[in-house]
């Protein structure tokens, strides 16, 4: 986490999606974050969240050499579905 709503997201300018597919991050590009999660009754599932792509400026005490790309989102706008 850089700060409270902008996230890491990729060292290089291509991340792999949920379906496997190759993307090219651009600036301002519309993200859909996910992981891994377990809701409050055990279940597994993916977090979501909406947000943008942001080239990472340095400033959260990550470099360009660590991290090239972070993810923006609105606050509180994380959703758990059910796999």
């Amino acid at each position: 986490m850089v700060d409270t709503d902008c996230y890491l997201l990729s060292k290089t300018d291509i991340k792999t999606d949920r379906y496997g597919n190759q993307i090219r991050i651009v600036e301002n590009m519309p993200i859909v974050g996910f992981m891994d999660d377990i809701d409050q009754n055990g279940e597994p599932g993916i977090l979501t969240v909406d947000g943008y792509a942001e080239l990472n400026d340095g400033t959260g005490g990550w470099s360009a050499e660590q991290v090239k790309w972070c993810i923006r989102v609105q606050k509180d706008q994380f959703r758990h579905e059910k796999r």
